[in-house]
């Protein structure tokens, strides 16, 4: 029986080639590249500044010092990486949460407004899973009481709103180039913004924080990305990932191995920046992501037709609910989230036949002992940690994959409890 599994790497043809002979021609670290890249992502999203950055913790805490004092008060979704409000921590300001939209996942405009104080500066909002948040709404919240949005774009390279890409229409948005994402770039990031002060700030603090990689630590994220690939590819998904994902979900349906490996329980958290975080992108890696971004709109054209085609088929299904796309918007599904009161069981028949699935994403980001402090009224994201299973739905699955996924929901969710 053929598997599929829950996500797949891509890489383009050439790509080991080319990394290889920018190595070994010595402009690996600097060089023009750079400059090019911020160009082209730049007139993509339709912006006026584009900046390549290491990581999205490290644009978002930049962004934040620019626009926040100490004792400032930024709203932040309570469904997020724990890594937003650890950027407003480092701002010197206070992560307020407000609880999200059950059916969208994303942040609730009118629990935004239940936040709002004379202290609150700025408006987070993450599109999760690539699904566009409900901007207007958000938009005018921002303009009526003077505050500033910014946009994590992790999930969501190529989303648009109403004709425009995200990441033209916010103060500033952040963009994640890691493994995995729509657009890979061995985990470096970009910042965009039409500001011209607030640019100038973050290329300073690029130039005064931030250091290039040595040949070893960029060796290093080559390497996690694509050892990160290969546990996808058949070989090795059958005989470690496959039997590995087996035995955890046999002993505990609701565990999810695999997220618990990439983020362990005793990982040091802290709102100061790591040292991956201080190491800036070099040459080779904005070569690659000049590549992957000829491949993007392709990639994310077939992405968002998977999707849809198993909101097609799945829609009618009365004991799972599916995520919404809004009206006006594209999302580009970096992930395919449906809720079901019984995911772990739901998973577990899934993985019977065939189906790899993701049972976690997300966590709390107050659960965690240095946020505690901070911790909000959030049934709907508490509910959301508890029941939101992710299908596979990346692009190199094509349409007999897709009808084997929907067909399998079909079989086995009857029986799953909403």
């Amino acid at each position: 029986m053929k598997f599929i599994p829950r996500q797949d790497v891509f890489h383009f043809r050439g790509e080991i080639q080319l990394i290889l002979r920018t190595i070994l021609s010595g402009d690996w670290r600097d060089g023009k590249a750079l400059v090019e890249v911020e160009q082209k992502f730049a007139r993509y999203i339709g912006c006026k500044y584009a900046i390549l950055i290491p990581s999205v913790t490290f644009g978002m805490q930049e962004i934040l010092r620019f626009l926040c004092k100490k004792g400032d008060e930024v709203i932040c979704p309570a469904f997020c990486h724990y890594s937003i409000p650890l950027a407003v921590l480092s701002a010197r300001a206070k992560p307020v949460f407000a609880d999200v939209n059950y059916k969208t996942l994303n942040i609730d405009a009118k629990e935004i407004e239940s936040k709002l104080t004379d202290k609150t500066k700025v408006i987070i909002v993450l599109h999760f899973g690539g699904y566009v948040a409900e901007m207007d709404s958000i938009l005018k919240i921002a303009e009526q009481y003077n505050l500033s949005v910014i946009s994590d774009c992790a999930h969501a390279c190529g989303a648009e709103y109403k004709g425009r890409k995200l990441g033209a229409i916010e103060k500033a948005a952040c963009f994640s180039f890691g493994t995995g994402k729509n657009l890979d770039g061995f985990g470096a990031a970009m910042v965009t913004t039409n500001d011209d002060l607030l640019a100038s700030n973050i290329r300073e603090a690029l130039h005064l924080l931030c250091r290039w990689p040595s040949l070893m630590e960029l060796t290093v994220k080559i390497a996690r990305a694509y050892i990160q690939w290969l546990l996808m590819k058949p070989i090795f998904f059958y005989t470690f990932t496959l039997p590995l994902i087996w035995i955890s979900s046999a002993i505990h349906k609701e565990r999810d191995i695999l997220y618990e490996i990439a983020n362990p329980s005793n990982k040091k958290i802290s709102p100061e920046l790591s040292t991956k975080d201080r190491i800036r992108p070099c040459n080779l890696q904005a070569k690659v992501i000049l590549k992957h971004l000829e491949f993007l709109e392709r990639r994310n054209e077939r992405i968002i037709e998977n999707a849809r085609f198993l909101t097609e088929q799945l829609g009618n299904l009365e004991n799972i609910c599916l995520t919404p796309e809004l009206p006006e918007t594209r999302s580009v599904f970096l992930l395919y989230p449906i809720k079901t009161k019984n995911k772990g069981d739901l998973s577990f028949k899934l993985l019977i036949q065939g189906i790899d699935t993701r049972k976690k994403y997300l966590d709390i980001p107050y659960n965690l002992k240095i946020l505690s402090k901070f911790k909000a009224c959030s049934p709907v994201a508490e509910k959301l940690v508890r029941e939101t299973l992710y299908l596979p739905v990346y692009d190199s699955l094509g349409k007999d994959d897709m009808i084997k996924i929907a067909d399998a929901i079909k079989r086995v969710a009857v029986n799953a409890k909403r």
